[in-house]
Parts: C-alpha cells; sequence; structure tokens
C-alpha cells in the first residue's frame, strides 16, 4: 500500500512541477484568465452534481409513492376478488382451495 502511495505522490510532484513551471510563463492577466477557468470549470461541475443529487432525490420519492399506490392497488384487488367470487363447495361440503 505504501508503495503505491509513493508511487502516486511522486507522479503528483512531476505534474505539480510541470504545471508550475508552465504557470510561470503567464503574465498577470493570462494567470487572472487561467485561474478563473480552473474555478468557474470546478463550479459548473458542482453545479451540476447538485442538480443531479436534487433530480435523483425526486425520483427516488416518485419511485417510492408509485410503489405504495402499486402495494395499495394490488391490496385492494386482493380483497375485492376474495370479496366477489363466491366459495365453492365440494363434494363433502366444504370450501375448495385453489
Amino acid at each position: 500500500m505504501e508503495d503505491w502511495f509513493n508511487h502516486l505522490m511522486s507522479y503528483a510532484a512531476f505534474f505539480m512541477a510541470t504545471v508550475r513551471s508552465g504557470v510561470s510563463l503567464f503574465d498577470d492577466g493570462q494567470f487572472a484568465g487561467f485561474a478563473l477557468g480552473v474555478v468557474g470549470t470546478i463550479l459548473i461541475l458542482f453545479g451540476a452534481l447538485v442538480r443531479t443529487s436534487l433530480r435523483l432525490r425526486r425520483s427516488a420519492r416518485v419511485v417510492r409513492s408509485l410503489n405504495d399506490e402499486l402495494a395499495q392497488a394490488i391490496q385492494d384487488l386482493n380483497v375485492e376478488r376474495l370479496g366477489v367470487w363466491p366459495a365453492v363447495k365440494g363434494p363433502n361440503g366444504r370450501v375448495q382451495t385453489a
């Protein structure tokens, strides 16, 4: 586990050094544009994540509601089925089951 972490950190250090040397070539206006672009991209991605989370929560609520309605409809049908059909008595006078 430690070797994997060290390997990852060496790549991170190389990436940071590369970015730092590239960013140091920017003048103030270019750096401000770059920084605002990075922050804007992160904010847009975070907004999309929040929106998707809210839509999933709303969908879960709808599915739960539909499940409750289906359970109630099945229960109503079972009660109706048992109440409408007359009991069929067999030759011994008992009610036959299916």
